[in-house]
């Protein structure tokens, strides 16, 4: 009987199960941007020739290529990944084809079964297999029968797939990588081949959610993504109003989000006593690839406010951590900044492509020895049938030209795989114009070995070539309006979010959408605003013997001031000299939700 220590040996135990998960299955290699379950599906798909250039066949011949081969975590599992990969609201560069029901924006898990589908890998999943056979990759592990092999990590020539993102939940970490705009990661990409102390500014990337949306700290998400963690993306929903229907039309919805969550959180609402006039009359959902959802409002619902309470209840404002967490050559988990993950990558295509040009060069020169074997035979082509024809056997006849013709022994043995009468056929001028141009072609390949900036070049020529057939407009508008504002510039934008409005005395009103507001007049009174106008005197209805000194979105703990640039700033909350560090917010904004206009007696100090 062996004695040992429980707790130390659940806890050995629980570190190797750990260190296998993060490596074997939840984490992504920054070399290839891809999790291990990933890789093997690709490959294994690959393997049985289920690409973009052949027929479709049925999912569950992937499944089972995967499964009969490396895959080990179920056909459920399998299934569920690989029509995730061939969503376009999930995937900005899908990676599979389908034909058949993929699912909607309705419901995660609202695809048909896999024998309903069919399924092939898509261009995009080609590229990342592109020059495998080239000998580019030399981590490779044993299948599970080990009858077979598969790449630990793809070339993905071309093309990274971290611009689809990535979310990974492993044992005592994870990671959240936001999915990317293409044609802005690449630019990155380049900046950094080209110099890898590039400015932050060239090389920033900002989350480009396949779903669209708006994202609204633009500002602080820039330091997040520079160092692979921070402030999570604020991402909001694009809505419209439709006046004829009387309702909120919901475009575009968070990232991962889908409208069966609104639907079950818009009927916990209305269910809520505490929201039976809360403007909302009810919702329906005609969304399908697209988001088509409609939320109807009461006769004399306060549009604004309605507005207000669904971002503030419901998922229709969202958030997306940030964590750049990957394996760092497929080994060790690190947390990459967005520089080291380019980096990663960059340095792991000049390995891929060097390997593969040094092996074109080796199958060219391999080629020429050939041809030299075919030339010196058909200098003596009737002495060379005479030998074959008078030898007993295939070893015999290659002693025989080893000896006759000096050949070594892969020469002897090409001639011999030649027929008779392609022997006597030997055309000179064909080998000799085939190895003139094999000389050139190792000269060209030698100066690229020589020079790591032709080497770049190439990368680059690829992934602006895979570019050019994959190039989509950024989705997800970006805007600087966060919840928090403190001391910054608040901006009033349009669904662009480039938009602001000036008033007839040229006084600047910059506001965030969507928000209620007040002010506070020279005379002590505090007005509420029924909606976002575009010009200052037709923000609140005040008297005309007073005037606006102050805005105030009601949501936050700041007041704006005309300063000398005729532009409103946040500044502390104060009243007629009064300092309001005192202040009750959440007072303010109850009186302001219940009355027009109140009086400085109205607010709440203490």
């Amino acid at each position: 009987m062996i004695q040992k220590d429980l707790t130390q040996t659940l806890s050995r135990a629980f570190l190797d199960f750990s260190a296998y998960n993060i490596q074997r299955r939840a984490i992504p290699d920054s070399r290839d941007g891809l999790k291990w379950g990933a890789r093997q599906l690709i490959y294994s798909q690959a393997r049985e020739k289920l690409t973009h250039d052949k027929p479709m066949k049925k999912a569950q011949k992937t499944v089972a290529a995967a499964m009969s081969f490396c895959y080990t975590h179920g056909d459920a599992g399998a299934y569920s990944t690989l029509i995730r990969m061939a969503k376009p609201f999930v995937y900005t560069v899908p990676l599979q084809e389908v034909q058949g029901n993929y699912g909607t924006q309705m419901n995660v898990k609202d695809h048909s079964s896999m024998r309903y589908v069919e399924m092939r890998g898509s261009y995009a999943a080609s590229q990342l297999l592109q020059d495998i056979g080239k000998e580019t990759i030399t981590e490779w592990e044993d299948t599970y029968d080990l009858e077979g092999k598969f790449p630990k990590v793809l070339p993905a020539k071309g093309f990274y797939p971290i611009v689809n993102g990535c979310i990974a939940i492993g044992s005592g970490m994870s990671s959240s990588i936001p999915p990317l705009n293409l044609t802005e990661m690449n630019k990155a990409i380049i900046a950094l081949i080209n110099d890898p102390n590039a400015p932050d500014d060239d090389i920033v990337c900002y989350p480009d959610f396949p779903t669209g949306g708006v994202i609204l700290n633009k500002d602080s998400l820039k330091e997040t993504m520079l160092n692979g963690h921070g402030k999570a993306c604020i991402i909001q929903s694009v809505i419209e109003y439709n006046a004829k229907e009387n309702s909120f039309i919901v475009k575009e919805l968070p990232y991962a989000t889908y409208t069966n969550t609104i639907s079950a959180e818009l009927t916990k609402l209305l269910n809520d006593k505490a929201y039976e006039d809360c403007g909302i009359k009810g919702f329906t959902d005609y969304s399908g690839e697209r988001v088509d959802y409609h939320i109807h409002l009461t006769p004399k619902a306060n549009k604004e406010k309605v507005l207000q309470l669904l971002y503030e209840k419901t998922s229709l404002r969202s958030f997306f951590s940030i964590n750049i967490t990957m394996l760092d050559n497929g080994v060790v988990p690190k947390r990459f900044t967005l520089r080291e993950m380019f980096l990663s990558y960059i340095n792991h295509q000049r390995v891929v492509y060097r390997r593969g040009f040094e092996y074109d060069k080796r199958k060219a020169l391999h080629r020429i020895m050939i041809l030299d074997g075919y030339l010196i035979v058909a200098a003596r082509i009737e002495d060379a049938i005479s030998l074959i024809k008078g030898s007993k056997d295939k070893s015999e006849a290659k002693t025989a030209l080893m000896a006759a013709f000096n050949l070594n022994e892969e020469q002897a043995d090409a001639v011999l795989k030649l027929t008779l009468s392609r022997i006597a056929s030997m055309e000179l001028d064909k080998f000799i114009k085939e190895r003139e141009s094999l000389l050139d072609l190792v000269k060209e390949l030698d100066g690229i070995l020589g020079d790591e900036k032709k080497i770049d070049e190439r990368i680059i020529a690829d992934i602006r070539a895979f570019e050019s057939t994959h190039k989509k407009s950024r989705r997800t508008v970006l805007t600087n309006v966060e919840k928090n504002i403190t001391v910054e510039k608040m901006v009033y934008f349009d669904k662009t979010g480039h938009c602001t409005f000036k008033d007839e005395g040229d006084s600047i009103i910059i506001l965030p959408p969507q928000q209620l507001y007040a002010c506070v007049t020279r005379k002590g009174k505090l007005y509420r605003a029924t909606r976002v106008p575009k010009r200052a005197s037709q923000l609140f209805k005040i008297k005309e013997d007073d005037e606006i000194v102050s805005i105030f979105p009601m949501s936050e703990g700041f007041l704006s001031y005309k300063d000398d640039e005729d532009n409103f700033e946040c500044v502390p909350f104060s009243v007629q000299g009064k300092p309001t560090t005192n202040l009750s917010l959440k007072n303010i904004t109850k009186v302001c939700l219940t009355q027009d206009k109140i009086s400085i007696a109205d607010f709440e100090c203490f």
